[in-house]
C-alpha cells in the first residue's frame, strides 16, 4: 500500500467520516468535505438511473479510486461498472463515473479528477453542478482530456449521439443550491 493510500484509510475512519464528511487525496493533501442532503439525493437520483447500488448508511455507495503515481485517492459519487468486472477496485472496468459538485470540491472536480478520470481511458464522466444548475457529460478521453464534451441545464434529458453505453440521464428533479 502507498503512502497516500495509507493516508487516506487513516483519515476516513476518523470522527468526521461518522459524521457525514467525505475523505479525498488530491495532488497529495488530504480533502475532507461535508456531504450535504442535496449533495446526496443527486447521487441517490443518478445510481437509481444507472442502477448501482448497494448503498452505505447515508444512501450513497463509496467507491475508492486509487492513484498513488498521481498522489490521488478519489472517492467518487458514482461510479457505473462493466458487467463481468473482476474486480471493485480496478479502473479498466469502470465504464461511467459521476461527480457532483459541492462549494468544497469544485476545483477537483473540474481540474484533477478530470485529467485523472480521462488518463485512466473512463469512457465517461459527468460532472453535476447545483450551482450553475448544469451537467457536463465528458467522453472519448485522448490523451489525459476528454474529446468531446456536452453540456445540459438541469431539467433536460442527456442522451449523447457518441454514448458507448447507450446513457439516457433525466436531470428533472436534481436539486440546485
Amino acid at each position: 500500500m502507498s503512502e497516500v493510500e495509507e493516508l487516506h484509510k487513516a483519515l476516513r475512519w476518523r470522527s468526521w467520516a461518522r459524521l457525514g464528511c467525505r475523505t479525498q487525496i488530491v495532488e497529495g493533501s488530504a480533502i475532507i468535505a461535508p456531504e450535504r442532503p442535496n449533495h446526496s439525493r443527486t447521487i441517490r437520483d443518478l445510481a437509481a438511473q444507472l442502477g448501482v447500488g448497494p448503498r452505505r448508511k447515508s444512501g450513497v455507495r463509496a467507491f475508492r479510486i486509487a492513484l498513488p503515481e498521481q498522489e490521488h485517492v478519489f472517492l467518487p459519487d458514482v461510479v457505473r461498472y462493466r458487467a463481468g468486472a473482476t474486480s471493485p477496485w480496478s479502473h479498466q472496468d469502470i465504464e461511467f463515473v459521476a461527480e457532483v459538485v459541492s462549494k468544497a470540491t469544485t476545483y477537483m472536480d473540474y481540474g484533477p479528477k478530470l485529467t485523472a478520470y480521462a488518463t485512466l481511458k473512463i469512457p465517461l464522466y459527468l460532472v453535476v453542478d447545483p450551482s450553475t444548475a448544469r451537467c457536463h457529460l465528458y467522453s472519448a478521453p485522448e490523451g489525459g482530456d476528454y474529446a468531446r464534451r456536452l453540456t445540459a441545464a438541469f431539467g433536460e434529458v442527456i442522451r449523447p449521439s457518441d454514448n458507448p453505453l447507450g446513457l439516457t440521464l433525466k436531470t428533472d428533479k436534481f436539486p440546485r443550491d
